[in-house]
């Protein structure tokens, strides 16, 4: 897939190829949507079952311009436990996103390449069975 930049919640600018050599699960979403906190469960749920795999990254990004600390609030109980950030430039977006639905989930192989790339939520053992498959290629 195509590279962009973000900026984390503590302001650094990172890219998506810097997560090269690993898989990535992009997590397109903002702070009004239900589906997104449902998305985050399920989230979590991917993040216990690969903690001790370093090759697995979950990246959530807000994708609606909403401020650090609406971010912080509202997803209180995930932020820290993988990265989140804000597509502060719409790179993301503008290359991911579909139709503006949130949450998109995008997933990456360790080369960048798109393996997956899907409007709405996808549940844990969802997201698990296809980085398995991922990781198997």
């Amino acid at each position: 897939g195509e590279d962009f930049r973000f900026v984390t919640l503590d302001g650094e600018e990172k890219r998506l190829s810097d997560y090269r050599g690993k898989v990535v699960i992009l997590d397109l979403m903002s702070v009004n949507c239900p589906a997104c906190q449902i998305g985050m469960e399920f989230l979590s749920g991917v993040k216990d079952y690969y903690s001790d795999d370093q090759d697995v990254v979950i990246i959530s990004l807000d994708v609606a311009g909403d401020s650090v600390d609406a971010i912080n609030s509202i997803f209180v109980d995930y932020v820290g436990e993988w990265e989140f950030g804000i597509d502060k430039y719409y790179e993301a977006s503008s290359k991911y996103l579909l139709e503006s639905a949130v949450p998109t989930i995008v997933i990456f192989d360790k080369y960048g390449r798109i393996f997956y790339l899907r409007a709405g939520v996808k549940t844990t053992q969802g997201l698990i069975d296809l980085i398995e498959n991922v990781k198997g290629q």
